[in-house]
């Protein structure tokens, strides 16, 4: 069990230095305007990628049927290792997940928004963080473990709270300059 929450908070860690190196570059643009760009962002940016389609792989498409039935704007892309990376809408909410060439997810990371994050998290926020804003949440599903990751914003700087079965834990607090 342990060695799963580290996995999962080191995947937490590392996505929220790529969260704070994105928005560095560019701020998000809104959700129905970026299915393309988005789609296209699949896989991790320093993998060399094909198009692919789960079509040709039965075992692959019917794991993403089965755990994503109302998943929209699916972008496929592979690479020489075999793994598959999907981008996807679920609900309105922007996803992406990896998986092995037998169809099973390595993991799965969707934006969230405030009405979306767990009660015992979003009470923690009002409680705790009552003079921040919601930045960016994500919703992770990795090693067997679901862990969300939120970034908060105030005049001061950033915090960056992560939440793993049912744990609150505040890893990173930045100044602003």
């Amino acid at each position: 069990m342990k060695s799963t929450l580290t996995h999962a908070a080191s995947l937490l860690l590392l996505l929220a230095v790529q969260q704070q190196a994105e928005a560095q570059q560019a701020a998000p643009a809104a959700i129905s305007g970026q299915a393309a760009e988005f789609v296209s962002e699949a896989a991790p940016s320093y993998l060399t990628t094909v198009p692919f389609s789960p079509a040709t792989n039965l075992k692959l498409k019917n794991a993403f049927a089965r755990l994503f039935p109302d998943a929209t704007n699916q972008q496929w892309v592979s690479n020489e290792a075999g793994s598959y990376f999907v981008s996807f809408l679920q609900h309105g909410r922007i996803s992406r997940a990896s998986f092995t060439r037998k169809g099973l997810m390595n993991y799965m990371i969707a934006e969230a928004g405030a009405a979306s994050l767990p009660a015992a998290l979003a009470t923690t926020i009002d409680k705790q963080y009552s003079g921040y804003k919601l930045l960016k949440a994500l919703e992770v599903h990795a090693f067997e473990t679901i862990s969300w990751q939120v970034v908060l914003e105030d005049a001061a700087g950033y915090v960056t709270l992560q939440y793993v079965n049912g744990v609150t834990e505040q890893v990173q607090q930045l100044k602003k300059s």
